[in-house]
């Protein structure tokens, strides 16, 4: 299938911008506490993931010629498949198992943050002017 009217540098731009928000404080939070569940310090992991989808669809909204809302989809979406990848190599390599479980909440969290890219991308084109609308 192909993706007609789809700017992929506009999607990959807000991908990147989403990686580069959540990628960070989970990289830290994990180097510091290991597999600690108990410490405060992992609220900071939906907190990167609360700003990093909205933020990477908001990206590809503002920046799409055409088709706001769709772009920021694609654009959480990649950010997530690619922050998913990383994670299940990281697991593979460590020897830990995948198991169904933990598929279908990898499946889910995706849903979520291409809901959460798309309201981004709603919030962002709301904010740019209308095409229609010529400022003096």
């Amino acid at each position: 299938m192909a993706l007609t009217g789809v700017d992929k540098g506009v999607v990959v731009r807000g991908a990147g911008i989403g990686l580069a928000v959540l990628v960070p404080p989970v990289a830290i939070v994990r180097a510091l506490l290991g597999n600690d569940d108990d410490s405060p310090l992992w609220t900071i992991v939906p907190l990167a993931f609360l700003l990093a989808f909205p933020l990477a669809g908001g990206v590809a909204a503002r920046r799409a010629p055409t088709a706001p809302l769709a772009h920021g989809a694609l654009a959480a979406a990649a950010a997530f498949g690619v922050a998913l990848l990383g994670g299940i190599v990281r697991n593979l390599v460590a020897g830990w198992s995948m198991t169904l479980a933990a598929f279908v909440t990898g499946v889910l969290f995706w849903q979520i943050a291409i809901s959460l890219g798309v309201l981004g991308a709603y919030l962002a084109g709301r904010r740019r002017p209308s095409p229609e609308v010529r400022q003096p």
